[in-house]
């Protein structure tokens, strides 16, 4: 009779594991057959370029992208790239490298020289860049990404010390990449 019992104590487990996989498959099955719903995104535009400081590379870092709503848009997302070990970063939005939504986006620019916390409560993060690149609304950085771009558009971007920017990096329109 234990045997019996151990049988059905067996089948009875297989049943409730199957039972509690049997979900996940399908959700598993609705994603793969459907692509993760990426076909409902909206069109981005393809957005890259070159971060230098003072002339030279930066090394690390993020570029990020922050809505300006001034015109009550509320459709438009943050974007962010990581900047690479030559200065150059490609912008995403909903996936990676996906690109950036048109609209105006206020720019921040962070690159550290050292991470991690500070030591001690109150203590500044060590910026490889000034203090002023690293917020959107004292960057003085912008741009507008165009709803009819249908090439890539770059946009370098060249900080210094005195906050002034090449004529290309500050509220004028990218330039398509050749």
């Amino acid at each position: 009779m234990s045997i019996l019992l151990q049988k059905a104590t067996r089948e009875a487990r297989e049943r409730i594991s199957a039972a509690r996989l049997l979900p996940w498959g399908v959700i598993s099955i609705l994603v793969h057959v459907n692509g993760g719903c990426s076909d409902n995104l909206p069109r981005t535009i393809e957005v890259q370029g070159k971060v230098t400081y003072n002339g030279a590379p930066l090394e690390n870092g993020t570029v990020s992208f922050v809505p300006l709503t001034s015109g009550g848009d509320s459709t438009l997302r943050p974007a962010s790239g990581s900047i690479q070990p030559d200065g150059s970063y490609r912008m995403k939005t909903f996936g990676e490298k996906d690109g950036v939504l048109p609209g105006n986006y206020a720019i921040a620019i962070a690159s550290f020289n050292s991470f991690g916390l500070p030591e001690k409560p109150g203590d500044k993060l060590d910026y490889a860049v000034p203090e002023r690149y690293v917020r959107p609304e004292t960057s003085g950085l912008t741009i507008e990404i165009p709803p009819d771009a249908d090439d890539t558009l770059r946009r370098d971007f060249e900080l210094t010390d005195t906050g002034r920017t090449d004529a290309g990096a500050s509220g004028s329109a990218p330039r398509a990449v050749p």
